[in-house]
């Protein structure tokens, strides 16, 4: 998960630590530096933030919905919203950029005041249909549910069996997986992550391995903005 530990919340680090410790997950303490202007490397820490905060961040691995290569040296790991307009904008250009060799992980975010109780069903139905037709295909999925978010979210019927449908996934095993809720810890462990950074969609967090730091990026950028912290990190 990923914690921002402000400076003299000892007791909270511990609680952090205990729970990370207690998960099973691989995480790595990092320093967060959030987006600003490149200019400014020659004056501080890259992207502005003055490195007062540690963030503990689950490590990319095939467990994730992952194109590409989980050990590269840099990877992009983006928190979206199905039912984020401007994070449907955003996937575009994250196909882009998986296209081009980049790799890119998708993780849940789930900002509480989107379409109240929808988003979590929804995105829980999505994985749900990738169990049944392929983890691989989560993009496909993904891609499906932002093509179509107006007719998901917008109609009053229930949305799930025409994502069902679409693809080919039966009722039994469906339903058992959703009422099994088992995808829910997953997509809350990412939400966390997620807030802890922002409560709007998109976030962004390109996650450098070799030197154990994140950029983080905020809202819907750019193919060239990301490109751009791609760059300087293979440049180091």
């Amino acid at each position: 998960m990923l914690h921002i530990l402000k400076r003299g919340g000892r007791l909270v680090a511990l609680i952090i630590l205990a729970f990370l410790l207690f998960s099973g997950a691989a995480k790595v303490a990092v320093h967060g530096l959030y987006d600003a202007p490149i200019q400014s490397q020659n004056k501080g820490p890259l992207f502005g933030k003055p490195g007062k905060e540690i963030l503990y961040i689950a490590l990319p691995s095939e467990g994730d919905h992952v194109v590409g290569d989980v050990a590269a040296r840099a990877v992009v790991i983006a928190y979206l919203s199905f039912g984020c307009h401007e994070c449907a904008k955003y996937y575009k250009t994250l196909q882009k950029l998986a296209q081009e060799g980049v790799t890119v992980v998708l993780r849940h975010h789930q900002p509480q005041h989107e379409f109240g109780s929808r988003a979590f069903p929804v995105a829980h139905a999505a994985e749900c249909v990738a169990e049944y037709v392929g983890q691989e295909r989560f993009w496909e999925v993904a891609e499906y549910v932002f093509a179509n978010q107006d007719n998901i979210f917008g109609a009053p019927r229930d949305p799930l069996p025409p994502l069902r449908a679409q693809f080919g996934v039966s009722d039994a095993p469906f339903e058992e997986c959703m009422d099994s809720n088992r995808y829910a810890a997953r997509i809350e462990a990412d939400t966390q992550e997620a807030r802890s950074v922002a409560k709007q969609t998109p976030v962004t967090a390109v996650f450098d391995s070799d030197k154990e730091k994140v950029y983080l990026l905020l809202g819907n950028r750019s193919e060239a903005d990301v490109q751009q912290r791609l760059l300087f990190i293979e440049s180091q």
